[in-house]
């Protein structure tokens, strides 16, 4: 049998993942259901007298969308432990100052079944902001920001389908990777070929071979995007599955170079 403290711990412990089934399945609906129900307007009536700042009156916002009370403890806890500390007002200048957002110009174009194209992100749409931030108590936070004004991005679509998107979690999640990369780079999926980008403007950086198995979207790149690359001949890009070029083609030749040596 567990001791009494040992339960008391467990039970804190469930309790943490319950409330954090309970506010990713929240985030999930409403991200997927109505991101935009919170509007400008909304915001602006809840801020106009200067006692409340944007990020409360979203939380507010929030609040009711979820049916939380104040009033009840479960709820108020989400909203103090999870939901507050989620909100963040996003700065837009921020991104659009990126090299590839600024340098790399997407238009509306039609390849046969894919495209390119600008979407947005209308004023307080919510949107993941960065990864999940876990806390000690092992609470899970997802990040939810908020542009004050709308946001355009780069997006690749089949068939009218989102393909691939480069959001500005995207970029931040990147940042890390860019920073270590030098010499010969690999990386696994093309996309709309941000990293690629990124990392070839690196003087430490001598090439960047990347793996991508649709031979449409590396049609669709070589046509309209490597082409603005300042450094696009660092760029070197093979048609295979990323899982099995790993496994099979850089396992032989790490195999070949070990047996040189």
């Amino acid at each position: 049998m567990i001791s009494q403290s040992e339960k008391i711990k467990l039970d804190r412990l469930l309790s943490v993942f319950d409330k954090n089934f309970k506010i990713t399945r929240m985030y999930a609906q409403y991200l997927e259901r109505y991101p935009e129900i919170i509007t400008e307007d909304m915001v602006q009536a809840l801020t106009e007298d200067g006692s409340v700042s944007a990020e409360e009156a979203i939380v507010a916002l929030l609040s009711e969308i979820f049916a939380l009370s104040f009033e009840n403890r479960e709820d108020r806890e989400l909203i103090m432990n999870y939901l507050t500390p989620s909100v963040r007002i996003l700065n837009a200048e921020k991104y659009e100052n990126n090299p590839y957002y600024k340098n790399i110009h997407i238009d509306e174009i039609s390849d046969g079944a894919w495209s390119l194209k600008q979407e947005r992100y209308l004023p307080y749409r919510g949107v993941i902001a960065s990864d999940m931030i876990i806390n000690d108590d092992f609470s899970e936070i997802p990040p939810l920001g908020f542009f004050t004004r709308e946001f355009r991005f780069p997006a690749v679509l089949e068939d009218g389908n989102e393909w691939m998107t480069l959001t500005p979690v995207d970029l931040d999640t990147c940042e890390d990777a860019i920073s270590a990369a030098k010499g010969k780079v690999i990386t696994f999926g093309l996309g709309l070929g941000y990293y690629a980008y990124m990392v070839s403007e690196k003087d430490c950086v001598e090439s960047v071979t990347v793996i991508e198995k649709s031979p449409d979207v590396i049609a669709l790149f070589k046509k309209h995007i490597l082409p603005q690359f300042p450094h696009a001949s660092k760029v070197r890009i093979i048609e295979a599955d990323a899982f099995d070029y790993a496994e099979n083609i850089m396992e032989y030749a790490h195999r070949l170079r070990k047996e040189e040596l």
